[in-house]
């Protein structure tokens, strides 16, 4: 006779443990999790305010870009990438909506990984992209309109 055994034997069935499903997208996306500290390569429902800034500063960008990519357009410029001058001649709404859905998944997509070195690499990639061709814009808008 083994007493452990028996107490074992004696003790109810466990419970089974509760678990909350948590997706991608919840109320504590941009504010607050339950979840505190620096945690690498893991998935973390606290997002900081720099990676709140970054994910607003590329959506603002690429807003500006797709305004800015029209008005060329409309003094006589060419689009040089040849999936968003197809888009264009599907006309302004389609091209600015899929613009702006494939950035937007892009940077959600960013913004879930920036745990991860690539992830935090991405937001910085994409953040220094939009900067400069924000100033390729500039640029070609300070040759097409020269001062009088």
């Amino acid at each position: 006779m083994d007493p452990l055994r028996e107490t074992a034997e004696a003790l109810p069935p466990a419970a089974p443990m509760e678990r909350r499903r948590n997706g991608v997208l919840t109320r504590h996306l941009f504010f607050g999790g339950r979840r505190r500290g620096t945690r690498v390569n893991s998935y973390i429902d606290v997002y900081g305010p720099g990676v709140l800034s970054a994910t607003c500063a590329i959506l603002g960008l690429n807003v500006l870009d797709s305004i800015l990519t029209v008005i060329h357009l409309g003094h006589g410029g060419l689009e040089a990438n040849p999936i968003m001058a197809w888009l264009l001649e599907q006309g302004q709404a389609p091209f600015l909506f899929w613009k702006s859905f494939v950035v937007g998944m892009s940077v959600v997509f960013l913004c879930v990984h920036k745990n991860f070195r690539l992830g935090r690499a991405g937001l910085g990639v994409a953040l220094s992209s939009y900067g400069g061709l924000l100033g390729y814009h500039m640029w070609i808008i300070g040759q097409a309109w020269p001062r009088a």
